[in-house]
């Protein structure tokens, strides 16, 4: 009944995986050829690595933050067969929830075989909240994933739009939620990013204790991703199913 999102997910997986490899040969080529007193020595929190690869299955993320805006394409279809058209839309979702985590362990795999390929004097190390850091790296891409679809769902054609100033809109209001500015514009600011996934990936670590964005410790980093996880889907299946052929 799924399977052509599970087809879907699979060739955006593919494409992927190829541009992995493109994109880390060429990293080796120039790293190999660079000077040996260039490589990186000392030690890296393994989870900050998975961070980066949190990025690269956000991408993918996007890619497949459509799916519902596609299915309205063909409503006439998808909704004749018997079946909940929550539990239709929840599978969908959960089919590329699934691909996108298997995104980023294949990121984290390729970001690892370069480490020890290139940087092999660097130790990577762990902390204390690598647990729950690791917990919120690959909720980041499920989230913003998550928010796509939501405000997606209702659209016929324009889910592109969406996709195309997520990032950048994302980015700027994360970004402007940390720049000095009038008290009122600053709570707006914070307002807003309460729903951007972006306002809970920045990792820093301040006299052993983390500190992540506006909030103060990585637990309610994590809560905070996973409802607004939850809360996009619940946005998206409840317009999605209120749609009129």
């Amino acid at each position: 009944m799924y399977f052509k999102e599970f087809l879907r997910v699979r060739n955006v997986l593919l494409w992927y995986v190829g541009v992995l490899v493109v994109l880390t040969a060429l990293i080796e080529i120039v790293a190999l050829a660079s000077p040996e007193s260039m490589r990186t020595n000392g030690v890296s929190p393994w989870v900050t690595l998975f961070g980066v690869s949190g990025f690269f299955a956000a991408i993918v993320a996007t890619t497949l933050g459509s799916t519902l805006a596609q299915e309205n394409n063909h409503l006439e279809v998808a909704w004749t067969r018997p079946r909940s058209r929550t539990n239709y839309a929840t599978a969908l979702m959960a089919v590329d929830t699934a691909g996108i985590f298997v995104a980023q362990l294949i990121a984290f795999a390729f970001i690892m075989a370069h480490y020890a390929i290139y940087h092999r004097n660097v130790h990577l190390i762990g902390g204390a909240d690598d647990m729950l850091n690791s917990v919120r790296f690959a909720l980041f891409p499920i989230a913003l994933y998550a928010l796509i679809v939501a405000l997606s769902a209702s659209l016929r054609g324009k889910a592109g739009l969406v996709q195309g100033l997520i990032w950048p809109i994302a980015t700027t209001l994360a970004v402007l939620a940390a720049v000095p500015m009038p008290e009122v514009w600053h709570r707006i600011l914070v307002g807003i990013n309460l729903v951007n996934p972006m306002a809970y990936i920045t990792y820093h670590d301040h006299g052993g204790s983390q500190i992540i964005g506006m909030l103060p410790n990585v637990a309610l980093a994590v809560a905070a991703l996973a409802l607004i996880a939850v809360a996009s889907w619940l946005v998206a299946t409840y317009q999605w199913r209120r749609l009129q052929v």
